[in-house]
């Protein structure tokens, strides 16, 4: 008598919808810097992102598109910034963590902040 093999469970829910009044381009940014993208990569994120705006909107649409994400990534490194203080600096780990997040934060702010 063969037993069937257990389903296995998915390595990552499936990406749900953003929340209404909640921004698609934002949260799935957040997402990446979470899961520990680096600066590098982030930056890379962050081009993609833009190219896929310029390819779907007209030029004036970008401009705004860009300047409403860069104004949002702005706040989160301010406020990344001020919980920095929180941080526990006897915690190796931690501090690396946060100056990781901070990095990617701040090279994809500095990414939507560029108008070329």
């Amino acid at each position: 008598m063969s037993r069937k093999p257990k389903a296995k469970p998915p390595l990552a829910p499936p990406a749900a919808p953003a929340p209404p009044g909640r921004d698609a381009v934002l949260q799935r940014l957040a997402e990446q810097i979470n899961r520990g993208f680096g600066a590098e990569r982030m930056r890379r994120e962050a081009a993609a992102v833009i190219d896929d705006l310029k390819a779907a909107l007209p030029p004036d649409a970008v401009a705004e598109r860009l300047e409403e994400i860069s104004e949002q990534l702005a706040a989160g490194v301010e406020a990344a910034e001020e919980q920095g203080g929180d941080i526990d600096q006897g915690s190796k780990s931690a501090v690396a963590a946060y100056e990781t997040m901070l990095a990617a934060l701040r090279a994809t702010h500095s990414a939507f902040s560029r108008r070329d």
